[in-house]
C-alpha cells in the first residue's frame, strides 16, 4: 500500500473540511427554514452556495493532483 503523499493529505483534508462547512450550512437551511425571516434565508443560502463551490474547487483541485502525480 503506498503512502499519501504530503499534498495529497493537504487537498485532502481541504476537501473534507470544506464538505463538512457546506453540509452544516445545508442542515441549518433544513432544520430552521421555518423560523428564519426571509432575509436571513437568502443570506444562508448565498452563504451555502459559496461553500458548495468552494467544495468543488477542493474536489477538482484533489483530483487533478491524483491524475497528475498518480498518487
Amino acid at each position: 500500500m503506498s503512502e499519501l503523499c504530503k499534498e495529497k493529505t493537504s487537498l485532502l483534508l481541504e476537501y473534507t473540511d470544506l464538505t463538512k462547512v457546506y453540509s452544516e450550512l445545508v442542515n441549518e437551511l433544513h432544520f430552521k427554514h421555518a423560523t428564519m425571516s426571509v432575509t436571513d434565508h437568502h443570506r444562508l443560502l448565498e452563504v451555502a452556495e459559496e461553500a458548495r463551490l468552494s467544495s468543488e474547487k477542493a474536489r477538482v483541485a484533489l483530483e487533478l493532483h491524483i491524475r497528475d502525480h498518480r498518487c
